[in-house]
């Protein structure tokens, strides 16, 4: 989530406590303060938009159905790159779990548009040899698939272009959204590991009864940068 934050995606606060297990804490967005006190705002997920029951989270999802929530919000274009922006995140982190409850939108009279982001979570950092697995990336699998591909050794720069297309975005602002977010990731990653290895440093030196619980949150970074991010990266292209 504080990767997608740098990244810009739209995302809600997030912060980390010791209590002493590890806890994560999400700011609600489907709240907001007015006149000193807490007005609840109408959301609703992917599945109630499209009026699916929720068992239907990973199996109706696809390309297609972006294109048919990004239709039914005010600002159609935004929702549009939003999504698409999105989408290409997941691939990049591999976020296995992106199915449609993971998406949600805010509801008044002004229409419908897109909440931020929240669960954006490297999945498939636990399907590699770093946690005793093979899987990745020939048998690890997104939560649907994209065009018809469902295993991140399928995903490339042409697919993620396609399915900008189905989306209804110009193949060069397609273009211009995959380079900025697969061209700066890999930064943004590597800054966000010194700045938590730094908050990790002043936590130690206060509670050193968390070195294992931080060293373990360490290994699971360095998975995700120098495994699903490099190797996606690469799949992707970045010009």
């Amino acid at each position: 989530m504080k990767l997608a934050d740098k990244l810009r995606l739209g995302v809600p606060d997030v912060h980390r406590r010791y209590v002493p297990s590890p806890v994560y804490l999400v700011d609600r967005f489907d709240r907001e303060a007015r006149a000193g006190q807490w007005r609840r705002l109408h959301t609703i997920d992917a599945c109630q938009l499209l009026d699916l029951a929720r068992t239907f989270k990973y199996e109706r999802g696809s390309v297609e159905q972006l294109a048919t929530l990004a239709a039914r919000c005010r600002n159609q274009a935004a929702a549009r790159t939003r999504l698409f922006s999105w989408l290409v995140f997941n691939v990049l982190v591999g976020n296995s779990d992106a199915h449609l409850k993971n998406l949600s939108f805010l509801v008044s009279r002004d229409g419908i548009q897109l909440a931020p982001f929240y669960d954006l979570l490297s999945v498939a950092a636990y399907a590699t040899p770093s946690y005793q697995k093979t899987d990745w990336p020939r048998r690890a699998s997104f939560a649907w698939d994209i065009l018809g591909a469902r295993y991140y050794e399928d995903f490339d720069r042409a697919l993620m272009l396609r399915a900008g297309e189905v989306l209804g975005i110009a193949t060069k602002t397609a273009q211009r959204l995959l380079d900025a977010l697969a061209g700066s990731i890999v930064r943004a990653a590597a800054d966000l590991h010194a700045r938590v290895e730094q908050e990790n440093a002043a936590l130690l030196a206060g509670r050193p009864q968390l070195a294992a619980t931080l060293g373990g949150e360490m290994t699971c970074l360095r998975v995700i940068r120098h495994t699903i991010i490099a190797d996606m990266t690469r799949r992707l292209g970045a010009s």
